[in-house]
């Protein structure tokens, strides 16, 4: 959903795209890749930081996005930030009324995320979750069902992505 929100921004704005070599990507972390012979990141803060950036000059900017409740995508050069993005969930009003109707069934709700905790203690809120497990990679999501399960809890799951895919089969 990252990638397709800024490719389309990319095409509304008609910018040229340059090639990339020895792409890697890392799910849930970020990408790396080698244009005109010079290396660039883009992830979150612990990719960037996991590869020796300073995130601090950029803090107080990323802070005020997550606050609102918005994914921050940092973008860098070898060694330092050269940009990020803000990239915002739409939240589907039949979504609330899902939760609410869940909730009101005393369904326990939990809210498993890639999304770091204040982005996702944010949209939690906003739609009436209170039990979030957030900043879990994809390939842990199914690890999180599993530890219910093994409490005695009955699972359904809901996911959006092909990184859900193996909770999904998990769940009951």
């Amino acid at each position: 959903p990252l990638s397709e929100a800024i490719l389309e921004k990319i095409n509304q704005e008609n910018i040229e795209l340059l090639e990339a070599k020895e792409f890697v990507s890392i799910s849930g972390r970020g990408i790396k890749a080698k244009i005109e012979d010079k290396i660039y990141f883009a992830g979150n803060i612990a990719f960037i930081k996991e590869n020796n950036i300073d995130v601090e000059q950029n803090a107080e900017k990323a802070n005020k996005f997550l606050e609102q409740g918005k994914t921050v995508l940092y973008f860098a050069s070898k060694d330092k930030i050269i940009g990020i993005i803000a990239v915002a969930d739409v939240i589907k009003e039949d979504s609330k009324k899902a939760i609410e109707e869940l909730n009101n069934k005393n369904i326990e709700i939990i809210m498993i995320t890639g999304d770091n905790q204040v982005v996702a203690e944010t949209i939690g809120k906003e739609i009436g979750i209170q039990n979030i497990i957030s900043e879990v990679l994809p390939q842990d999501k199914e690890k999180e069902v599993r530890k219910l399960q093994e409490n005695g809890q009955k699972v359904a799951f809901v996911g959006d992505g092909i990184n859900d895919s193996p909770a999904l089969v998990k769940a009951d």
